[in-house]
């Protein structure tokens, strides 16, 4: 079963997305309002973030909505960039070294964990 991965990349108001599904490229920019709603239209996915502060809160959000969620350490992600660093870049990175990096991944975190 070819899965649906997504890489995104978030910020505080505007959030950068890669997958491709059928093998073409989609790039999206969505607006904090619209992300749930966007993810939620998706099939079951795997999305891919980088660990920060933030994205324990949306990958709670999204294993709501019924996805898998893989948060990438910071680390391990910075030797898969290709090209000039910008959030598009980021995205794709995130979607390209899943599954290729050996103890990069991080456990999220719920309300009482510090």
């Amino acid at each position: 079963m070819n899965r649906n991965v997504v890489g995104l990349d978030i910020a505080k108001q505007v959030f950068h997305l890669f997958m491709m599904p059928d093998g073409k490229a989609i790039k999206r920019k969505l607006k904090r309002s619209e992300l749930l709603e966007f993810i939620a239209q998706l099939p079951p996915s795997l999305i891919v973030l980088e660990a920060c502060s933030g994205s324990h809160h949306w990958a709670r959000s999204f294993q709501k909505l019924g996805h898998e969620v893989e948060l990438l350490n910071a680390r391990y992600v910075k030797a898969f960039v290709v090209g000039n660093k910008n959030d598009f870049n980021d995205t794709h990175t995130g979607h390209k070294c899943r599954g290729n990096l050996y103890g990069g991944t991080a456990t999220e975190q719920t309300y009482g964990e510090h």
